[in-house]
This record gives structure tokens, sequence and C-alpha cells, in this order.
């Protein structure tokens, strides 16, 4: 049986694991793929691990990266579960200036999950464009009117300053 992400930690591990650990089990199952690593790849894996370190670090759940949505043949960024709530990251490494289509492809992956992954059917999805450099964001305090009936969040758009405050606002007003 084949896995559906590339690494997989509760975040209380993935904080004490060091990069290179981290990027050698994402690196590992990247090539059990098949797959060839750019070095592009390899450095927005790295800045997405050092984002997620210091925005999650106080937050408790698990942490995937590299998801594959069945029957669809895409990967999100990074999954992070926390009791009901699946927030469905994508990074755009270096870019601070929003366009549409960024929205539109994480909006589909959380739509995509929720649609084709079992596991997600009875879960709220949250899907958060993560612009590295984007100047400012807002703090969202999302509330289930806020969903759409599927349970699918419209999405949410931060930085990796703000990607840890987000969650945690997120978390506290829709979390069992």
């Amino acid at each position: 049986m084949s896995l559906t992400y590339y690494y997989k930690a509760p975040v209380a591990q993935f904080v004490q694991e060091s990069e290179d650990e981290i990027l050698g089990k994402i690196a590992s199952s990247s090539i059990t793929r098949q797959s060839t690593i750019e070095f592009t790849q390899n450095q927005a894996w790295s800045d997405q691990i050092q984002i997620l370190k210091d925005q999650l670090k106080d937050l408790k759940g698990d942490l995937y990266f590299e998801f594959s949505i069945p029957r669809m043949g895409k990967r999100v960024d990074a999954i992070f579960v926390f009791q009901n709530l699946v927030f469905v990251i994508e990074f755009k490494i270096g870019q601070s200036k929003l366009i549409k289509s960024d929205i539109e492809q994480v909006w589909d992956y959380a739509l995509d999950l929720k649609n084709f992954h079992k596991t997600s059917h009875d879960k709220y999805l949250i899907p958060i464009l993560c612009l590295s450099n984007h100047k400012s964001t807002d703090v969202y305090n999302l509330h289930l009117s806020d969903l759409d009936r599927d349970g699918v969040a419209k999405p949410l758009v931060t930085n990796a300053f703000d990607l840890g405050e987000l969650i945690s606002s997120v978390s506290i007003h829709l979390s069992d």
C-alpha cells in the first residue's frame, strides 16, 4: 500500500526533528515515487519547514507534507489536522502578490479532499494560501455559519509570520 503523503508527524515531533531529517524523509518518499527533486523544490520544502516549525510550535495536531489527493493526481503542500479541522495549506514561497489562480488552487484542493478523501468527509476544511512575503493579514474569526454547507471554508490568505495566529484563531472558533 503506498502512502498518500511524503511526511507525517505530530507537531510536537515535527518541531523536535532537524530540518535535515525532515527533508530526508520527504526526499526519500519523493524518490520512491520515481520523481526527481529539483533544487528549487528542495529549497521550497526547506522554507516551508522553517515557517511551519515557527508557526505551529505551540499547537497540537498532525502535520502532513505533500499530501496526495485521491483520484486527482494533485499534492497539497501541507495539511495540518487539529480535532475536526483540516487546514489545507498551499505555500507560495517568495511571493507577496495575491493571484486569483492561487486562491482557486487551494480552494480546489480543499473541495477535492472533501469529495474524494473519505476521512475528510466529516471534517471542516479550511484552505489557507500562505504567501510568504505578503505584507499584512487579517485575523479571521471564522464561525460555523461562515462555512459552506459542505463544511469547506472560503480560502483564507496569510503570510509566513501570521500563519500560526490564523490557525489558532480559526481553531478557537470552529473546534469541538
